[in-house]
């Protein structure tokens, strides 16, 4: 039986509340009434538990086998037990993935919303099968075990202008090729995994994580700060000015860090229209193609983009093509998925 989200989310507040307190039993029941006769009444919360008893253990058995590090959701925890896989992994490199559950989704962004572009045609997408995605983006210190020269003194003597050190819990802004490579080496040392960047579709789906608002967190921008590293009021009240370490601000209902601002993120594809795409939609992908001919999409914005190009459904294109090792502080990272391992 399915809990319905109220329900689960009464549920969740009080296990968190109970395990803060130190308690045993984080089953919230309400205080017991007797009648004249002296008998307790039925309520309609008893007769609910009673119901959904067997799925409560089986959720508070679930999200006690889960790391502590994974803010992970029911429905996340159930496609797990579907497949009979774990609902999160941690790999040798400290990488940390959640399971995404397959579905589906409107990808792309209603006409009446603000900011919206004219590529972002609104339109249904299927995910079929669950995936893992990385928690956050691909930190520094992850690349530099693929490749150490990676803003290394040689790398930064090389450039005219070298920005500051990067710490080593930094995103690394090694664009579209620095991804592949980077998963396509970890696919080789991880002999039970397979890794690499994320479809388009995929991006957002996780993004949205069940959300149909402009952002993951609500529809307007104006408290972006508390969710998302972007140019503009998260400057004056998260103490940082340009990029940050990664997991620094709140996670989306799926548990995944940073998936709008901080750093843009690499996705899998070539920028190209939706399908069912408008005229006018067609013209800005034949302008962009005459511009930005061979460009990848990424996703998400970075830490100097504005809140309104920090929205689930904004697109952008970048170069997909020249060695990753000329690219410095370009803005463009990237987080892994990894498919279901085989049995």
């Amino acid at each position: 039986m399915i809990l319905n989200r109220v329900a689960v989310a009464v549920f969740l507040l009080a296990l968190l509340c109970v395990a803060a307190c130190g308690g045993d039993d984080p089953t919230p029941r309400p205080e017991k009434a007797t009648n004249e006769s002296g008998s307790e009444p039925s309520s309609a919360w008893d007769e609910w538990y009673e119901r959904n008893k067997a799925d409560i253990e089986e959720l508070k058995s679930a999200l006690k086998s889960a790391p502590p590090w994974a803010k992970v959701a029911p429905e996340q925890i159930a496609e797990a037990k579907k497949h009979g896989v774990p609902v999160a992994f941690e790999n040798e490199l400290g990488m940390r993935f959640v399971l995404i559950p397959a579905g589906k989704f409107l990808m792309g962004s209603p006409k009446d919303e603000e900011h919206r572009d004219t590529d972002e045609f609104l339109h249904e997408v299927t995910i079929p099968q669950p995936f893992y995605a990385q928690i956050t983006e691909a930190t520094k210190g992850q690349f530099r075990q693929f490749d150490d020269w990676y803003q290394s003194d040689e790398m930064r003597a090389l450039l005219r202008r070298p920005p500051p050190h990067d710490g080593e819990d930094h995103p690394a802004q090694v664009g579209h090729l620095g991804g592949r490579h980077f998963a396509a080496w970890l696919t080789l040392r991880d002999k039970a995994r397979a890794y690499r960047l994320p479809t388009e579709e995929e991006w957002e789906y996780a993004c949205r994580a069940g959300t149909k608002t402009a952002h993951w967190w609500g529809k307007s921008g104006r408290d972006v700060w508390r969710h998302a590293n972007t140019r503009g009021p998260s400057d004056r009240h998260d103490g940082h000015s340009g990029l940050a370490p990664v997991a620094q601000y709140t996670p989306n209902a799926w548990g995944l860090y940073d998936m709008l601002g901080n750093v843009s993120e690499a996705c899998s594809v070539l920028y190209r229209p939706y399908p069912g795409a408008d005229d006018e939609a067609r013209e800005r992908h034949d302008d962009l193609m005459r511009r930005f001919g061979g460009y990848a999409v990424v996703r998400g914005g970075s830490w100097h983009d504005a809140a309104m190009f920090t929205r689930s459904a904004f697109r952008f294109a970048r170069r997909a093509q020249g060695g990753y090792r000329r690219v410095f502080g370009g803005g463009v990272g990237f987080r892994l998925v990894s498919p279901l391992p085989e049995k």
